[in-house]
């Protein structure tokens, strides 16, 4: 799908306003470059010659060009050629290496983090195809990399690390028992808390009615976890979780309320930045 950043937030994202460049139907996953070679060249085609338009009489000639890729968690290391986020340098952004523990892959926090950027991305892909292996998380060559920067370029999935992957570990490290001995363990309120959410009656704009904590794990969906952090859970945890995690979960969702605003000054950046710098230095 394209979508047109020349148009206001609210139109841009308009079903009406989008357009839609492929499609795949099939029982396996395509080779992203297979959809994504034809559109970009001709998005290239158009960046350069334009489109040739004609509105109240007056020819005009537009031209088109690609600022940025958007990828859930899944296609991008696809469309990008890199290793997916459960391995070894599996950020986009930076070289965390990251550890395998609890059979699984962990990035704890570091003091500093070394970002990638274009040309080690270009070097390490040249590497990569010529000893057959990936260096640093890159496969090789990304038919993207041709149109943009794809660090700078594509964004942080917010549907997956936030809403379906921080806040769905929230829940179940507060309500687990494994996690009894811990400070931050309420599984002993759940009941008191599903009650409070199910009265909740939000307003239209809201895709769906609350549902049970209980099911948190299995059937909400990215919507539910989007009302439950961003409206719900500070109100109802305030005086349920203890005050220096409700400060630290405030922490989280102010971030979050500025960045999905659609008007972001660069001071706004400056705040969030600091907000999120202060998550990392919590120690549960």
């Amino acid at each position: 799908m394209l979508a047109l950043t020349s148009l206001p937030p609210a139109l841009r994202m308009n079903v009406s306003n989008l357009i839609l460049a492929g499609i795949w139907l099939g029982p396996v996953k395509p080779k992203l470059e297979m959809i994504l070679q034809p559109v970009l060249e001709k998005l290239k085609v158009y960046g350069t010659k334009g489109i040739a338009i004609s509105t109240n009489g007056i020819d005009k000639v537009i031209k088109v060009k690609l600022i940025l890729s958007v990828f859930d968690l899944v296609a991008r290391p696809l469309a990008t050629n890199t290793l997916q986020f459960n391995g070894y340098f599996g950020c986009l952004y930076c070289l965390h290496e990251g550890v395998y523990e609890f059979k699984r892959m962990l990035f704890p926090p570091l003091q500093d983090y070394i970002k990638r950027c274009k040309e080690d991305m270009e070097s390490w892909a040249t590497l990569a195809e010529r000893l057959g292996k990936p260096m640093y998380g890159v496969k090789g060559h990304s038919v993207l990399s041709l149109y943009i920067d794809i660090v700078r370029d594509i964004p942080i999935d917010y549907m997956h690390m936030i809403l379906e992957g921080i806040s769905k570990m929230l829940l179940k490290y507060w309500s687990d028992g494994s996690f009894k001995d811990r400070r931050f363990y309420i599984g002993k309120e759940i009941d008191k808390l599903d009650k409070m959410l199910l009265r909740i009656k939000p307003p239209h704009s809201f895709r769906r009615s609350p549902r049970s904590l209980k099911v948190s794990s299995t059937f909400w969906k990215a919507s539910d976890h989007r009302a439950w952090l961003l409206y719900y859970a500070i109100p109802l945890l305030m005086h349920i979780l203890p005050p220096d995690y409700v400060i630290h979960l405030s922490l989280l969702i102010t971030s979050l309320h500025i960045l999905l605003g659609t008007c972001i000054r660069k001071e706004d950046i400056t705040k969030c930045r600091e907000l999120l710098k202060t998550l990392t230095r919590v120690v549960f």
